[in-house]
Formats: C-alpha cells, sequence, structure tokens
C-alpha cells in the first residue's frame, strides 16, 4: 500500500515475468532473443530497473505466450488469446482519444487528471508508445481499465480489486 492507497497494479510486472519466464524454463537471454528485444531488457525488468514501453513489453508476452494485459497490470487470463496483424499497443492513441472525447476532455485536462507533465497525452495519441505507468495514471483519470487501454484487452471500465473481483461489461 501507498500511503493508504492499493498499489499500482504494474508494480508486480517484474513478479509476473520472473515467474512466468522461470516456469517456461528460459534464461533471461533467451527471452530477449525470443522476443527480439535488447538482450538485457528481460533481465532489468525483472530486476526492476527498467519500466519498459508498451510495445517492448507485448513482445515479452507474445514470446511466453500470455496476454499483454496481464503481464503489465495483471488483469484478465494470463493466457493470450491469438491477435492480428501487429501489435495491439498500436491502437493505444485512438482508444485514449475516444475515451477522452467520450467524456468530453481535452488534453490538458486530461494530462492534469492524470498527474502527467503538460504533452503527455498529445504525444500518446500522436502514437509515442509510453510506459505501464504511465498508461496505468491515464487509464485511472479516464476511468478505463490499464489493460484495455493499453491492448484492446478486457472490459473498458475499471476492474474492481479483491477477492471479489467481478467481471465488468463493456
Amino acid at each position: 500500500m501507498t500511503r493508504g492507497r492499493p498499489n499500482p497494479r504494474h508494480w508486480k510486472l517484474a513478479q509476473r515475468l520472473r515467474r512466468e519466464r522461470v516456469a517456461l524454463g528460459l534464461g533471461c537471454t533467451d527471452l530477449s532473443v525470443r522476443a527480439a528485444v535488447g538482450h538485457a531488457s528481460v533481465s532489468l525488468i525483472e530486476r526492476g530497473d527498467r519500466l519498459p514501453r508498451l510495445d517492448t513489453l507485448e513482445r515479452i508476452a507474445i514470446a511466453m505466450c500470455v496476454s499483454p494485459g496481464w503481464l503489465a497490470f495483471g488483469l484478465g487470463d494470463k493466457v493470450c488469446s491469438p491477435g492480428g496483424e501487429g501489435l495491439r499497443c498500436d491502437g493505444l492513441a485512438d482508444r485514449t482519444r475516444a475515451a477522452r472525447l467520450a467524456l468530453g476532455l481535452s488534453v490538458r485536462a486530461t494530462d492534469r487528471r492524470a498527474g502527467s507533465g503538460e504533452g503527455t497525452l498529445k504525444r500518446i495519441e500522436r502514437g509515442t508508445m509510453p510506459t505501464p505507468d504511465t498508461v496505468e495514471a491515464l487509464a485511472k483519470a479516464l476511468g478505463a481499465s490499464p489493460a484495455w487501454l493499453a491492448f484492446g484487452e478486457g472490459p473498458r471500465t475499471i476492474p474492481r480489486r479483491g477477492p471479489s473481483q467481478a467481471r465488468m461489461t463493456d
């Protein structure tokens, strides 16, 4: 807990990554090669020394056959569902814009709600790939699930926490 608030969902990313990599019997370098990411990327992420961009995270999830939403935020099913061409995170800009406009918010107002630096949302809506912490703050500001916002996975609304975590619908 952080000052009486639940920890962000992305905080356990390193643990989920390590646990799944070990279960698959892969070394960090093996997984980095399989995911076509920098040779030290997996090791740095597992140690908590680096928070990857969404595209890197999705490549790692695909290489391990797990859902990127589960890996990044612990949401949804662990097993990866087949995707189409390209990465799911490529739709982040469109999903963000749609959620923002549905609430009638400006780019600046959304940045303020998310506590992000001015211009962060503008860069995301132009296609810049953020890290899970930025997506989670943005999702909270937009009342959206971070897995839906980042990867188009699961319900659009924020899932409830706790043992009685009920599935919400779009």
